[in-house]
């Protein structure tokens, strides 16, 4: 196999099997299975280097949703009851696209660390961990 494609492979297999659920439904490359898909959630989270930590966001609906006052918790954030990081009013994420969102008030643990997604209601919208 060229050296230019052990990388990226290995990159989409780690993400792939770390889903879980790809092995049992026909599931989409954030690692959900249909019956999963819909509304906002969690489709994938960098957690290092601490620089670049990031969480991307998937919009399964049709519609653009607005996420003012939703937010990002991780594990300590969410036992402590603070720390999380809260979207603006110019936060969205049209019908089928994704959101990246950085400048995370919290480090992503390397495993055994949990992100959730909170509605402006303050109900969790979904859950992924490492």
């Amino acid at each position: 196999m060229p050296k230019h494609l052990v990388m990226p492979l290995a990159i989409f297999a780690a993400i792939f099997s770390a889903c879980g659920s790809s092995n049992d439904c026909d599931a989409d490359l954030c690692g959900l299975c249909p019956a999963d898909q819909s509304g906002v959630k969690i489709c994938s989270f960098v957690a290092n280097p601490p620089t670049d930590e990031s969480v991307t966001l998937k919009n399964y609906n049709a519609a653009t949703a607005a996420l003012s006052g939703w937010s990002l918790w991780d594990s300590d954030a969410l036992s402590n009851g603070t720390g999380q990081k809260t979207l603006g009013a110019s936060d969205s994420v049209e019908g089928g696209q994704t959101l990246t969102v950085g400048g995370l008030p919290f480090n992503i643990g390397d495993s055994d660390e949990t992100i959730t997604l909170k509605n402006s209601s303050g109900a969790v919208a979904h859950q992924r961990s490492n």
